[in-house]
């Protein structure tokens, strides 16, 4: 079983690392395409999610686990058509910085929430939320 919960109100719901490969290529960026995310972001709770929105909390050993395997560097090279490669750049951008935001927080995590209805053509759109250790399993 994997390590993501998803936490939307009532739902349950456990999904695959894949889940943030799936994004890459059909969703819209939170960062605008060609700007740089953040390099200051720290942990802090999670988001609330709307309730068209899913959000899925990893464990903070989910966390360590994307960090080894440099998901962001994996969702970066996942072969995309070139109308996605921006957002795929940009994810990629996003995941490493949320997952190096969260694991300076003792016991952080990364939350994902993707919300089906997407802006500006995309399919959905997507953050990667990196959460204090408190908040994680």
């Amino acid at each position: 079983m994997s390590s993501f919960r998803q936490s939307t109100m009532s739902r349950s719901r456990f999904v695959g690392v894949g889940a943030f490969a799936v994004l890459a290529a059909t969703a819209a960026p939170a960062v605008a395409a060609g700007e740089e995310p953040t390099t200051d972001v720290v942990a802090g709770e999670p988001v609330p999610v709307s309730s068209t929105a899913y959000s899925y909390l990893a464990t903070h050993a989910l966390t360590e686990r994307a960090q080894a395997m440099d998901l962001g560097q994996f969702v970066a090279s996942v072969p995309v058509p070139p109308q996605y490669r921006s957002a795929n750049l940009d994810l990629s951008a996003r995941i490493d910085t949320a997952v190096d935001a969260a694991l300076r927080s003792p016991g952080g995590c990364v939350q994902l929430v993707v919300d089906p209805k997407g802006t500006g053509g995309a399919l959905f759109d997507y953050n990667v939320v990196p959460v204090e250790g408190q908040y994680c399993d």
